[in-house]
């Protein structure tokens, strides 16, 4: 039976409205590996969280935004990078993968501080 494995990818800021793209480019040999796995992407606002080993601290300490904070994945699409001619008699390497997730800011007035997770299936 196969597992789901889930890590973070990436981490970042967006302004308000802004749209920043992560790619991951796979390498020749892995190809065929990664394209019979199953992934998916979330991106979750993100506020650090005190230390958890103590009384949580009042506000302002920390100072949570008193405003709500809006982020999403809202396009995932992978990519086939076109293989470079290759001397006659010689086989090409294969193809090379990029996966590509868009992460965009909703909100119209404030930045967003987020985290991107990536679920992924054994094979």
């Amino acid at each position: 039976m196969a597992g789901v494995n889930v890590s973070l990818w990436a981490s970042g800021t967006l302004a308000p409205g802004q749209s920043v793209t992560w790619f991951w480019d796979i390498a020749v040999g892995d190809y065929n590996k990664f394209l019979r796995r199953v992934r998916t992407y979330s991106a979750v606002p993100f506020l650090p969280a005190p230390n958890p080993g103590g009384a949580l601290p009042l506000p302002p300490n920390p100072p949570y935004p008193a405003y709500e904070q809006r982020i999403a994945v809202v396009e995932v699409f992978h990519l086939v990078k076109a293989t470079p001619p290759v001397p006659a008699g010689v086989y090409p390497d294969g193809p090379q993968l990029q996966i590509n997730v868009v992460i965009s800011n909703l909100m119209a007035q404030h930045p967003v501080t987020y985290q991107i997770y990536i679920s992924e299936t054994d094979n």
